[in-house]
């Protein structure tokens, strides 16, 4: 044991685990800065405030796992189906269904969100170049790798009691209700697949990645609270980014940003580990601060104009899927009250 917390609280030890964990793995996306580095700390942060306390490293090694495999798959997929356009949005389809039915019915959501990912971005950049598709799986798969070790070294040095251990409930579906729930991810979804991939909207990536991440909440598909509260995060997290730059412009020094973002881990993990509703929002904030300051690092307008796109884009991805969501609602006969009072609460 590198140190007793034996006397610390739950809340406090996982405090301690954010800290640490952040201010690690930002040192070491900096200091070698790799393609997609700041996906490191994205994960770190992902790993460490998520519903479960600790997570084994089987489940860890398994994250990596099936994110490679997946890629692996969507490279090939990409390389037979795109030239025929009908059969592979029908293979789309059915795989944006499919994960969305595995996770209502308990997927693991760090999982599910980056397949739904290298659904979104493996076939569009296909389509520009498979050069670039094998890059950004690269770079990926080196980052969630040193992800993974960052957050077991971070497991081993502050370990929680289990006697300690919170772990939330997790909601699993029925099948009728996971498969109702997966047929309207699939139909919001997909005419935003198909619009993006016929018009070869590359710059509109980020877009459809945001529509997909959403389409596949349940939260977000039966009504606004979703919808907005990711807006509201990342609003939050874009304003202390360009606070954030703007001290980084003053003081441009390599040990000053390790420091920042552990201050920023310190500030924020006091409400993400606390019983507050608005801690979610602020786990939110955070991997918005580590994405716009990690891919906005030089001069002042790539970091405003990286804040404003992403606002701009998740605003428009927020006004789709509540815009599609209505309009399925009125030609679907489903218990939309019981679903609400179940994932709305």
């Amino acid at each position: 044991m590198f140190i007793s917390l034996q006397n610390a609280s739950y809340q406090t030890i996982r405090q301690y685990r954010l800290i640490f964990g952040i201010a690690l793995s930002v040192a070491i996306a900096f200091a070698f800065n790799w393609p997609l580095a700041y996906f490191m700390p994205f994960l770190v942060c992902k790993f460490l405030c998520g519903e479960k306390a600790t997570l084994p490293a089987s489940a860890l090694v398994m994250v990596l796992g099936l994110v490679l495999v997946s890629f692996a798959i969507g490279i090939q997929v990409s390389k037979i189906l795109l030239p025929y356009p009908i059969a592979f949005f029908i293979f789309s389809g059915l795989a944006i269904y499919w994960l969305a039915y595995w996770s209502n019915r308990g997927g693991n959501e760090i999982v599910v969100t980056l397949l739904f990912v290298c659904l979104a971005v493996v076939p569009m950049l296909a389509q520009v170049h498979a050069e670039a598709v094998t890059q950004f799986t690269l770079g990926f798969a080196y980052s969630c790798l040193n992800a993974i070790i960052v957050t077991l070294l971070t497991f081993k040095l502050f370990p929680l009691p289990v006697s300690t251990e919170k772990q939330k409930e997790t909601i699993v579906c029925d099948k009728s209700e996971a498969q109702l729930l997966a047929l309207l991810t699939t139909l919001i979804a997909m005419p935003a697949f198909v619009f993006f991939f016929l018009l070869d909207m590359t710059g509109g990536l980020l877009i459809l990645t945001f529509i997909m991440i959403l389409a596949q909440k349940p939260a977000t598909i039966l009504g606004a609270k979703g919808s907005v509260a990711l807006l509201v995060g990342n609003i939050l997290g874009g304003c202390i980014s360009l606070l954030m730059f703007a001290v980084l412009v003053a003081v441009p020094d390599y040990s000053f940003i390790v420091i920042l973002y552990a201050l920023l881990a310190a500030a924020f993990s006091l409400v993400i580990f606390s019983s507050r509703k608005i801690a979610p929002l602020f786990t939110l904030a955070m991997t918005t601060v580590i994405v716009i300051i990690g891919g906005s690092t030089m001069g002042d307008g790539g970091a405003s104009s990286t804040f404003y796109a992403r606002l701009i884009q998740i605003g428009l991805a927020c006004l789709y899927v509540l815009a599609m969501s209505t309009v399925i609602a009125v030609f679907m006969k489903y218990d939309a009250k019981t679903l609400k009072e179940k994932y709305l609460r």
